[in-house]
Formats: C-alpha cells, sequence, structure tokens
C-alpha cells in the first residue's frame, strides 16, 4: 500500500508486522524485536521492547498508532548506534511505505539538525538544554528527534489521521 495525505496510516498491527518485514523488504540489517504488551485496556494498548542498546514503545489508541518511540541508552555495544540508525530507517519505512533512500535521508537530516543544535547548545555554554527536531510525514504524522542534556537520542513517531473505523 501507498500511504499519502489524507489516506489511511498502517494501524499499531500494520505498522509492527511491517518493521518486523523491514530487513527483507529495505535489505539493511536489523535486530529481531520481541515486544510485550504492557497496558491494554479496551480502547488502548500499549507494548514495549527492549534491543540491545536500544528500548522503544508502541501506543495505540483504538487500533491506531498514537505514538512509536525509538530510545538510544547506550550501553558498551560498539554497534548500537548503528543498529539504531537501521531501526529507525526501518520505523520511518514501516509508517510511510516510502522508498528505503526517503527513509534514510529523513533519518539523516533528523541526525544531523539534533546533532547540530546540541553543538550549537554546548557551544552557547548550555549543554543542559536538550535539542528537539522534526520531521513531516504522512496524514499529519511527525517524526520527532531529541537528544542532548539530560536525555538520550531517541526517535518518536507521533501518528496522523485516525482510523477510519473509529
Amino acid at each position: 500500500p501507498v500511504y499519502a495525505y489524507g489516506q489511511t496510516p498502517p494501524t499499531c498491527e500494520q505498522f509492527m508486522a511491517r518493521l518486523a518485514t523491514a530487513e527483507k523488504h529495505l535489505k539493511i540489517p536489523l535486530p529481531v524485536i520481541t515486544y510485550e504488551v504492557t497496558a491494554s485496556s479496551a480502547d488502548s494498548k500499549e507494548w514495549q521492547f527492549i534491543v540491545s542498546g536500544l528500548n522503544g514503545d508502541v501506543q495505540c489508541e483504538r487500533g491506531s498508532l498514537e505514538m512509536y518511540t525509538l530510545e538510544v541508552d547506550g550501553g558498551s555495544d560498539p554497534y548500537t548506534m548503528k543498529r539504531a540508525e537501521n531501526l529507525m530507517i526501518a520505523s520511518i519505512w514501516a509508517y510511510t511505505n516510502w522508498p528505503l533512500q526517503r527513509s534514510k535521508q529523513t533519518v539523516a537530516s533528523l541526525v544531523h539538525k539534533t546533532l547540530s543544535a546540541i553543538k550549537d547548545n554546548i557551544i552557547r555554554g548550555k549543554p543542559d538544554i536538550a535539542a528537539r527536531e522534526s520531521a513531516d510525514l504522512t496524514n499529519g504524522a511527525i517524526a520527532n528527534m531529541d537528544g542532548g542534556g539530560s536525555l538520550p537520542m531517541s526517535l518518536w513517531i507521533t501518528g496522523g489521521a485516525a482510523n477510519p473505523s473509529d
């Protein structure tokens, strides 16, 4: 499916299923993600996952993706940053169905702008101030990246259009 402005974004289940097949489609190495339900009610559900050096969270409301978060918690694994970058690219792809190159460019731009803003804060003598940058996705959804200060580097996608079955 092609998701464009005004069309339906993926449901939470579709998003997670696409993320699970991203390595095959994008031909980039990705960690295997195992989800654990952390909260559930009649209208909402939340999953958490932990992959070496990364924490993630998927929050859904009535089947629609409300928020997806991927946080880099560091650790001693030398591959954490590449694992994080690839998972960020796959996450953008899983939500938007954009081609690999566009998903990569979106992540690269977010990383560059966020790191530049962090560096500017350090130059200003304010290393404790975090930076946040964003990129528009489809259906009014937004990908945000933040980091610096006391925050670890993280990507989060906030959902756009509501599920039409609502």
